[in-house]
């Protein structure tokens, strides 16, 4: 059994102008992503309100990558979507949180629950994040937070196969 804290800083930088409505935006684009069918580029871009550019030349043999940054202002620092090219059904998109956004565990436990399971940080790497994972409907949600403030950094949501 291990016992983390949570949300240690809560809410810091709340007070700002905007922090609630980036939040609320935030949270709202990442309950939309997970119902997109497909998730290609275009339709992953009209849910996150972005443009998706191909790696040129592909990545791999495996996946088709593609990128985009963020607008200046927003929720989101940037984004990948990695889609398979052997079963585009099994795909993955990586959502950078911009650091002007603060969430913190607490806020997300309170909107998804307790999560399935927590991975803790390798003890040798100093910034390696704690994720915490949900899974539902084919698809796992993990949240990566920073692990001395407890600020959500990153989301990753996989599209896994029957």
């Amino acid at each position: 059994l291990m016992i983390l804290p949570m949300g240690s800083p809560l809410c810091q930088g709340a007070e700002t102008s905007g922090a609630g409505s980036q939040k609320d935006a935030c949270f709202a684009r990442l309950d939309a992503i997970q119902t997109v069918q497909p998730f290609l580029p275009d339709t992953v871009g009209a849910a996150l309100d972005t443009l998706f550019t191909a790696d040129s030349p592909p990545s791999t043999d495996y996946f088709s990558v593609y990128r985009s940054e963020g607008l200046p202002g927003s929720w989101l620092q940037r984004a990948e979507l990695r889609v398979s090219n052997r079963s585009p059904e099994e795909s993955s998109l990586v959502l950078d949180i911009a650091p002007s956004l603060t969430i913190t565990a607490d806020e997300v436990t309170a909107r998804y629950g307790f999560p399935a399971s927590i991975s803790p940080p390798n003890p040798h790497a100093s910034a390696a994040p704690v994720y915490y994972r949900y899974r539902r409907d084919r698809q796992e949600l993990k949240f990566a937070f920073q692990q001395d403030t407890w600020r959500l950094v990153t989301v990753i949501l996989n599209r896994l196969k029957d």
